[in-house]
C-alpha cells in the first residue's frame, strides 16, 4: 500500500486504484478504504464501498466508535454482574 500510495499519490485515479487491487487480488473496497484513512480524505472512492455492518456486528462486541453492541454475549456479562 505504501508503495503504491508513493508512485500513484497524491491524487489517486479510480483507474489506477482499481488496478491496485485487483494486482494485490482484493476488494476494492478495501484499497479505497485505506486510501481514505491514510490521507484522510473521506468523500474519495465511496462507490467502492459496501455496507458490512450487519456482517461484522452480530459477531463484535465494540463498533468502530467505541459503542458497545447488545448481543446475547454481552448482555449476559451484565445481567451477571447486577
Amino acid at each position: 500500500m505504501e508503495s503504491f500510495m508513493n508512485r500513484k499519490g497524491p491524487s489517486f485515479s479510480e483507474q489506477n486504484t482499481l488496478a491496485f487491487a485487483k494486482t494485490i487480488q482484493v476488494h476494492p473496497g478495501l484499497v479505497a478504504g485505506q486510501l481514505q484513512h491514510k490521507t484522510g480524505i473521506y468523500n474519495r472512492f465511496k462507490s467502492h464501498q459496501v455496507p458490512i455492518r450487519h456482517i461484522v456486528a452480530p459477531n463484535a462486541i465494540v463498533d468502530g466508535w467505541g459503542d458497545v453492541i447488545p448481543t446475547e454475549r454481552n448482555l449476559k456479562g451484565v445481567e451477571k454482574n447486577r
